[in-house]
């Protein structure tokens, strides 16, 4: 059932996110007075067709693309060639490469558009750090430096350029290694200057009961992923894949247990109520003080805000405006980080079967409100439309990077290339094409594969 709520939503998004983009191109070609000859919304049988001013209208019933035809064809299904100065073919080239641009733009715009609804509903995070949080034990390598200012605007992490937070944190939690230490670049909010920052990684001592758990895995309790092999003074009491219900009588899920967690002091004996292999366990364990790595953060924190006035939506705007950019540098980096070995081939791309095992992850998770849910599909539909962007920016036939490439050869050389040249391009693009979505499809299928 989850597979198939999935399916229609990434169905439903890409059938929209597409059918903005082709709308992107009709739009500039009429400003254009560029002829069409039909616009379809989805792809599949017809529901509705009408006729305006010449052009055909349709809409089908496949949420799974758009099209816009600028080009007639005999009943052998090939392009009629005309003199018709108002047909796109006929045009001058700054106005073909217009409508060429004009898909791809109108998916920068829809990420953009998206991103500040989802900075608009949720908390907008901005690229200013925030050191206001209570606990703050982790983060004393920041708080310790006295150039440190709160509010310093973070311009670059380990000398790579960071536009939104999604830069900062693939550099320091995706592309560094957590043993490492993370350079800031930061810009000072009251000189205007820059200097640099070194956040070591910080191993904390504290009392802990001793183990790692998943609180959305299953309904019953928190999955235990892993436990410390010192923990209970060398004799873990839980055991990967138990379920953990209750410590000491009080539910994993109620609002008080994390303050109950950290007010654990070492040497306490606390009773675990955990199902394992169907069976209801409780079993006593004692609280040690163990060393352990708090990596993931760095010592940094982000500054959020509520969207709840015009100057903090324009705020939220101009950060989700920088998105494409997070988006663009981000995948140069996977896409080097791959050359170099530090990524596995397979997590550079994801196709299809990739984005409905994702969506089944969030429409999936357990005890997360409707609400959050669908606030990770806008944010995931922002990524997906800016994807579109990027990847029709491709110099592949059939995309919109082949016909500007083309228009820019033309540009150079004065003079179309010749048809024999386009076939050979085509037969190219088309086997590119083949291999890229076998190339998608079998990562899809090992990610899932090693995920399982």
């Amino acid at each position: 059932m989850l597979v198939a709520v999935s399916i229609a939503i990434i169905l439903l998004v890409l059938g929209i996110l597409v059918t903005g983009h082709e709308l992107g191109h009709f739009w500039v070609a009429s400003w254009l007075k560029i002829k069409a000859f039909e616009v379809s919304i989805f792809v599949g049988p017809k529901l509705l067709q009408w006729k305006r001013k010449g052009v055909e209208y349709t809409i089908r019933a496949i949420p799974l693309g758009a099209y816009v035809r600028f080009s007639d064809f005999d009943e052998e299904g090939n392009v009629i060639q005309d003199d018709d100065p108002s047909l796109l073919i006929n045009q001058k080239r700054w106005k073909r490469l217009l409508v060429a641009l004009a898909g791809p733009f109108m998916n920068l715009i829809l990420g953009v558009v998206i991103m500040t609804i989802y900075s608009s509903v949720t908390f907008g995070m901005s690229m200013r750090t925030d050191t206001t949080i209570p606990y703050t034990q982790m983060y004393v390598a920041v708080q310790n430096n006295a150039d440190y200012q709160d509010g310093d605007l973070i311009t670059h992490v380990n000398g790579h350029r960071v536009f939104t937070y999604l830069d900062l944190t693939m550099e320091a939690e995706a592309f560094t290694n957590q043993n490492d230490p993370v350079i800031l670049t930061l810009k000072s909010q009251t000189s205007g200057e820059s200097y640099e920052l070194v956040v070591d990684p910080c191993l904390v001592e504290r009392p802990m009961m001793g183990f790692i758990y998943s609180a959305d895995a299953v309904e019953e309790g928190w999955l235990i992923e892993e436990t410390y092999e010192n923990a209970n003074n060398g004799n873990p009491v839980l055991k990967s894949e138990d379920i953990l219900v209750a410590i000491d009588g009080i539910s994993v899920f109620d609002e008080s247990i994390e303050e109950f967690c950290y007010a654990l002091k070492d040497g306490q004996t606390v009773t675990f109520t955990f199902i394992r292999n169907g069976e209801e366990h409780n079993e006593e364990s004692i609280v040690n003080t163990l060393l352990v790595p708090e990596f993931v953060r760095k010592g940094i924190y982000l500054e959020s805000f509520r969207v709840d006035s015009p100057a903090s939506f324009f705020r939220a705007f101009a950060e989700s405006a920088k998105t494409p950019l997070s988006i663009g540098r981000i995948t140069g980096r996977v896409i080097q980080q791959a050359f170099k070995g530090n990524v596995e081939p397979y997590n550079v791309v994801q196709g299809p079967v990739g984005l409905t095992a994702s969506v089944t992850e969030v429409v999936g998770q357990q005890r997360v409100s409707i609400t959050e849910k669908i606030h990770d599909l806008i944010l995931y539909s922002a990524i997906i439309s800016l994807g579109l962007m990027y990847s029709n920016l491709l110099p592949i036939p059939g995309l919109d990077g082949n016909q500007i490439i083309l228009i820019l050869v033309e540009a150079v050389i004065g003079r179309p290339i010749s048809r024999k040249a386009e076939n050979v391009i085509a037969v190219v693009g088309f086997v590119l094409i083949v291999l890229l979505a076998v190339f998608a499809l079998a990562s899809d299928i090992i990610r899932i594969f090693l995920g399982a």
